[in-house]
């Protein structure tokens, strides 16, 4: 009997103790599923807000300068150029512009007038006095009125010598008129582009580089035009 009864508590001993170790790993189980779950949500929860990050950021437009000077509604601009193609009598141009800006993207020149002096060479009396040859006669240009849409797609800002800001745009310019030439009169076509220099006090300077076409039924004239201006 006494050894019936020490086998009995043995027993009861060893069932308490599995007890208590399978409680003990069911609780470590339960830990670790829970620690897993939070583990999984916040990886899910974190992609979540790149990806909305993303969108968001996607739909807002990027300014990429930002402080850009201001821009006049109404710009006056006095210039003086060149029409150099004419290997005999080259024009030296001199006249105005008004040019009126919508936006930092787009702008009218409503009117650019030019009036072209005419500067003979020396090649028209070295075809005289060494071959006794005339030029064939062409037509001058004698003035040109225009209207251009101007379409600003760069802006750009720098460091001059480190010392000063530096502001600039690139214009693309096409648009039409008409031209008065030495013995005729017709439409023109032109097209270019410049590049301008923006100063205090809304004072610019800007070199405008464009071919003119002046057209009729017969044939077409055209030109360089080389332009230096400055605007306020």
């Amino acid at each position: 009997m006494p050894n019936l009864r020490h086998h009995s508590q043995s027993s009861l001993i060893y069932r308490t103790d599995r007890s208590l170790a399978m409680t003990g790993t069911w609780h470590v189980r339960l830990l670790i599923g829970a620690l897993l779950s939070i583990f999984v949500l916040s990886v899910v929860f974190e992609q979540d807000i790149l990806i909305q990050s993303a969108n968001a950021q996607a739909s807002v437009p990027k300014r990429v300068v930002q402080n850009r000077r201001k821009v006049p509604t109404y710009e006056w601009t006095l210039a003086a150029g060149v029409l150099p193609l004419d290997a005999f009598k080259k024009g030296l141009t001199a006249g105005g512009s008004l040019t009126i800006h919508q936006n930092h993207r787009w702008a009218w020149e409503a009117l650019s007038l030019a009036y072209s002096f005419e500067l003979k060479t020396a090649l028209e009396d070295q075809l005289q006095t060494f071959y006794s040859l005339q030029p064939t006669p062409f037509e001058r240009v004698k003035l040109f009125a225009l209207s251009n849409l101007v379409f600003k797609p760069l802006y750009w800002k720098g460091s001059w010598l480190n010392q000063k800001m530096a502001y600039g745009e690139l214009l693309l310019v096409a648009g039409g008129g008409y031209g008065w030439l030495s013995q005729t009169s017709r439409p023109a076509f032109d097209a270019g582009f410049a590049i301008k220099l923006l100063h205090e006090n809304e004072f610019a300077t800007r070199l405008d580089v464009r071919m003119i076409s002046f057209f009729n039924a017969e044939d077409i004239h055209n030109e360089l035009w080389v332009n230096l201006g400055f605007s306020l």
